[in-house]
């Protein structure tokens, strides 16, 4: 059902005559059944029980699959639709039909009740200088003319763009409270408490740097020796930290208000948790040869100012540094639907 859309699953009524009939099906079980259901296929249902005066009435409430995923069961390439009354495989067409579904452009999406008077003047100022650095007729465009040009503001308002790389931070809490970066450090990393964070839920234009800091406050130099020379490598590589990041904040899926992009480091590795799954096609064993992009008015804006390769040569240059710096190879999965996790070695 999920596959074909979602919808009702009701129990305890009459299949022919649609009457009330009741059901002791689940009977002081039946709110084990959607961790059950989550566990085995990845579909969070809702179930309710109906009292009648004719019976018991269950409802299980099964929401359609994501966008270019469809759910597998009893088997890696069996992915079962309705066919009237019975199940049946989806056809191979069917199925190329999901995989090339792409989700809309959150933040392209136009933000309701968030005005210019809604941005950060600080996170304005740092766009404009960014932009100077590429083409100095910036500096005398206007604001408005800025955002124009960049395509986070039409006629019809300010985007989502806008608001997650330029919205002040009350607006931030307000609209869209999930855009959130989390830091935390620990000496040890088998221990589980940690030593120091720090939270930003402010405009990323405006924290960008500072994010950085952060990390490189805790940052140490390792001498190592080739040949007769010896150079200095950085536990944690600026270039591969900071494309990470920019990685996390354009392709996270924002819609996941439960999660923040979340950075996890000790001595051994930094890790980066990004809310939102894979997009459809991209894998972690294809990731470095195709690109895709969740939000692309964000990749777009980040490509204008010069922080990023909208070529997708981003996930290039951390693979590239890392292994250049002799740590091995990044550790990139997305087993878990609702996340990417990308492990940097220090």
């Amino acid at each position: 059902m999920t596959n074909e859309g979602g919808g009702y699953l009701i129990f305890g009524i009459d299949n022919k005559n649609r009457t009330v009939v009741g059901t002791k099906l689940f009977q002081g079980t039946l709110q084990g059944y959607p961790g059950r259901i989550l566990n085995a296929i990845d579909v969070r249902v809702k179930v309710e029980e109906l009292p009648h005066p004719k019976g018991r009435v269950v409802v299980f409430q099964i929401p359609s699959r994501p966008k270019g995923r469809p759910i597998q069961s009893r088997g890696k390439y069996t992915y079962p639709m309705r066919a009237g009354e019975s199940l049946t495989e989806m056809d191979q067409e069917t199925l190329r039909v999901i995989f090339i579904e792409v989700d809309d452009d959150f933040s392209s999406k136009i933000v309701p009740n968030f005005s210019f008077n809604d941005l950060d003047e600080n996170a304005l100022e740092r766009l404009r200088e960014l932009l100077q650095l590429r083409n100095h007729s910036y500096s005398q465009k206007t604001y408005e003319e800025i955002l124009r040009a960049l395509e986070l503001l039409d006629d019809d308002g300010l985007n989502y763009g806008a608001l997650i790389l330029l919205g002040k931070k009350e607006k931030i809490d307000q609209l869209l409270p999930g855009a959130e970066i989390v830091f935390e450090w620990r000496q040890d990393p088998n221990k589980i408490s940690h030593d120091f964070r720090k939270e930003w839920r402010e405009p990323f234009l405006k924290i960008f740097d500072d994010v950085w800091k952060v990390i490189s406050d805790r940052n140490i130099r390792i001498p190592i020796q080739e040949g007769l020379i010896q150079r200095e490598v950085f536990a944690f590589n600026e270039q591969a930290i900071r494309e990470a990041v920019l990685n996390a904040v354009t392709h996270r899926d924002y819609t996941i208000v439960s999660q923040s992009v979340f950075i996890k480091a000790d001595p051994s590795n930094l890790l980066v948790l990004s809310p939102g799954g894979f997009l459809p096609g991209i894998t972690p064993e294809n990731v470095l040869e195709r690109q895709a992009w969740r939000n692309r008015r964000i990749a777009e804006v980040f490509q204008k100012l010069g922080l990023v390769e909208r070529s997708g040569q981003g996930m290039d240059q951390i693979f590239e540094s890392t292994i250049r710096d002799g740590k091995g190879l990044p550790d990139l999965s997305g087993s878990d639907s609702s996340q990417v996790s990308l492990k940097i070695p220090a």
